[in-house]
């Protein structure tokens, strides 16, 4: 295994690392508990995924995604 090959594999394992760690934390939003601490926390959260978003699509889109 050339170091190519294994660092496309650390980079993969990395990947699904991160959104199995992303989805676990989707699992445990209690949207209950949401609620009781008010809307800011919530606008903040969906703030920071739409500036995530953003940033990401701007990557993609100038060809910066291989940062």
């Amino acid at each position: 295994m050339d170091s190519a090959g294994g660092n496309d594999a650390f980079t993969d394992m990395s990947r699904w690392c991160l959104v199995t760690a992303i989805a676990a934390l989707g699992i445990k939003t209690s949207f209950q508990k949401l609620a009781v601490v008010g809307w800011k926390p919530v606008i903040l959260m969906v703030a920071e995924t739409l500036f995530l978003l953003l940033l990401v699509m701007a990557c993609i889109h100038f060809g910066l995604a291989g940062l």
